[in-house]
């Protein structure tokens, strides 16, 4: 059997203490999630914008479907 890599990005919004309770409540679950990069701009501070892409591992070749 095969082990297939599923990629996606995420991109939120908030302030430092929404986005850290954000990133803890992924950690959290149940599911493995894998973290391959994180962005943080605060160009608008305090207002910030979190981009990630995040894996996930499956037996399933074709596991998400946009």
């Amino acid at each position: 059997r095969s082990i297939y890599q599923h990629s996606f990005e995420v991109s939120v919004e908030g302030s430092y203490t929404e986005l850290y309770a954000y990133l803890s409540r992924l950690e959290a679950l149940p599911w493995q999630l894998f973290w391959g990069k994180v962005t943080l701009d605060a160009g608008a501070y305090p207002k910030l914008r979190l981009t990630l892409t995040l894996h996930t591992l499956s037996l399933n070749k074709v596991w998400l479907v946009v």
